[in-house]
């Protein structure tokens, strides 16, 4: 995975039950609203993007209505008439999320039985693997209680 932290929403998808605890509650309460389905795909085009919220038929909401459709469109906007935007949250937390317990699984490959490897030169591998420096992969593996 890149440094930029950026998956496909299919992924998302398929680790949610991962990853859900730690994508933001705005994102769970439109996941109440119009399921997770339809949720993941407005993140996909509008995640950490503002949408008007309009009872008129605006290109914007004509767009999100051929994504979702109406009926989601209304069950959406519904509790968002009065403050007339909805800031759409970005997923990015959950990418992070994931990239650690991918570097965390491969820290401990670099340092189990068969390859024993020091924490230092499997740290370094690890920075290079994913272009971070060592302190930042240090502190994941810590917070992963990995070290």
């Amino acid at each position: 995975m890149s440094q930029n932290a950026h998956l496909p929403i299919t992924e998302y998808q398929a680790v949610y039950e991962t990853i859900k605890h730690v994508l933001p509650d705005s994102f769970h309460k439109i996941t109440a609203l119009i399921g997770l389905d339809a949720a993941f795909k407005l993140a996909e085009r509008y995640q950490g993007c503002v949408i008007q919220v309009t009872k008129s038929k605006t290109k914007e909401r004509q767009a999100i209505e051929a994504l979702i459709g109406a009926e989601k469109v209304t069950l959406l906007f519904e509790p968002y008439y009065k403050q007339r935007k909805i800031s759409f949250p970005s997923l990015k937390n959950g990418a992070l999320y994931l990239r650690d317990l991918q570097m965390v699984k491969r820290y401990k490959e670099l340092t189990n039985k068969d390859m024993p490897m020091t924490n230092m030169a499997a740290i370094d591998i690890l920075s290079t693997e994913y272009r971070l420096n060592v302190q930042r992969v240090r502190k994941i593996l810590l917070k992963h209680h990995a070290l």
